[in-house]
């Protein structure tokens, strides 16, 4: 069936039967060659920088339709789910994934970009590459769902952003010490796609997390150091569940196959979405978890009144790193140490450096950072500690450790603070470690010097 676009969507100048002729080229470079691909990079998408990496991605969808099934199919839909993703919101009603499910347990299902059909299979037996295409079409229909409960169109935030880097901007609370770790963590491809065994949207309205089954819990760590067995994180907060009552605020945690199943309200994540004093973030996954934990809180703390909002209760917890957030994401953490010295300290980041602590590696194993700071944050407000990331380590000619470059939650794509050992010993720095389950923290590091 044809679409009017220039109807749906006033700004978008392509034709759907010019847009057609994209779709039915043979490949990118037939596409190019009509200047087509071109345009609707610039119309579709959000930004020209992206172009090389919207190429790519449009390569893999359509210039690989006569490809062998079994070396193409999964990488095919991952790529339209990426495609859909990069597209301005506006746009993203264009991408269609239609599964159709027969009663033999069969199904048909066909790649639609604005009517245009770019890629179509029939009689799929496979159970698992039927799996695939339900949670694709889950995941589109969750992101539809998030657009919709937002009023800034063209600024509006996925679960996780799609082919754009993590960006957050902290906002006007003191949850540095949590920013850090959805920073270290959540810059990882790897993380991203491991944290939840599922999105979905319930009967009543809800966004369902459930987040898969991880054997951390915010005392786990040190448990496991005193030979006792930790208890699972999905117990922990389910017990904290009781104590903080979060239904009055929109929120249901359940327990469902050891796996923590987190719901959230239509109007709770309106106010999610909306707050004034969150961070300012592409991902909406952020600012659940930054409301959520502000809702858990941990370390003795008493819960908080059912008149409270969750955002300020990080203002209470300022100068701790923050384990349940890195629990959440499926991270252990080393308890918090800092060195004695500079030799110390250089000891310290080699280390760090040698086991894949650094942001720029792009490796999900993080250090988190915390030293005195001293500086006002961009709403004016003294932080007098402040936390950060490791980004990376700086080394004189010998290959001694002696500066470290810093991402600072305040703006995390923004000016990355550098500091030399003798600045960060005045500063009193402290680190802690966090590490993906099954991989071993370092319970050398905190007897360092």
């Amino acid at each position: 069936m044809s679409i009017d676009v220039a109807q749906r969507h006033p700004a978008y100048s392509l034709s759907p039967s010019r847009l057609g002729r994209i779709f039915q080229a043979k490949s990118e470079q037939d596409a190019s060659a009509m200047n087509l691909l071109d345009r609707i990079i610039d119309y579709v998408f959000r930004s020209n920088a992206k172009r090389d990496s919207i190429r790519k991605v449009y390569a893999i969808v359509a210039a690989q339709r006569d490809a062998p099934i079994a070396d193409a199919e999964c990488a095919r839909i991952g790529a339209f789910l990426l495609l859909r993703g990069m597209a301005q919101p506006r746009y993203r009603d264009m991408f269609e994934l239609n599964l159709t499910e027969h009663p033999n347990g069969t199904c048909d299902y066909a790649l639609i970009i604005d009517g245009q059909t770019l890629h179509a299979r029939r009689d799929i037996h496979d159970q698992q590459e039927i799996a695939r295409l339900r949670q694709a079409c889950q995941r589109m229909k969750v992101d539809d769902y998030l657009l919709s409960l937002q009023q800034h169109k063209d600024d509006a935030m996925s679960l996780i952003p799609a082919g754009e880097p993590l960006s957050i901007k902290q906002g006007k609370t003191g949850d540095c010490y949590a920013l850090v770790v959805m920073i270290g963590a959540l810059s990882s491809p790897i993380v991203q796609e491991s944290i939840l065994n599922s999105a979905e949207i319930t009967e009543r309205g809800a966004l369902r997390l459930t987040f898969n089954a991880n054997i951390h819990s915010p005392m786990g760590r040190q448990k496991v150091l005193r030979g006792e067995p930790p208890e699972t994180l999905a117990k922990v907060l389910a017990d904290r569940f009781e104590i903080h009552n979060l239904k009055k605020k929109g929120y249901a945690l359940a327990l469902e196959n050891g796996q923590l199943q987190v719901d959230i309200s239509p109007s709770r994540l309106r106010r999610i979405i909306d707050h004034p004093r969150s961070a300012s973030t592409n991902s909406l996954m952020v600012k659940i978890l930054e409301h959520l934990a502000g809702n858990l809180m941990q370390n003795g703390q008493s819960p908080l009144r059912s008149n409270r909002d969750s955002i300020d209760a990080h203002n209470q917890r300022a100068d701790n790193y923050d384990p349940l957030i890195g629990n959440l994401l499926g991270y252990g953490t080393a308890f918090m140490y800092g060195p004695t010295n500079t030799e110390g300290l250089s000891m310290i980041l080699e280390r760090a450096a040698a086991r894949g602590c650094c942001l720029e590696d792009g490796s999900p194993r993080f250090l988190f950072v915390g030293c005195a700071y001293g500086q006002p944050d961009p709403f004016g407000n003294m932080h007098f500690h402040h936390a950060f990331v490791l980004d990376s380590v700086g080394y004189d000619m010998t290959g001694k450790a002696v500066s470290m470059t810093l991402v600072n939650p305040w703006d995390n794509l923004g000016e990355k603070f550098v500091l030399t050992l003798d600045e960060a010993m005045k500063r009193d720095v402290a680190f802690a470690e966090y590490a993906r389950r099954g991989t071993p923290l370092d319970p050398r590091i905190p007897m360092l010097p």
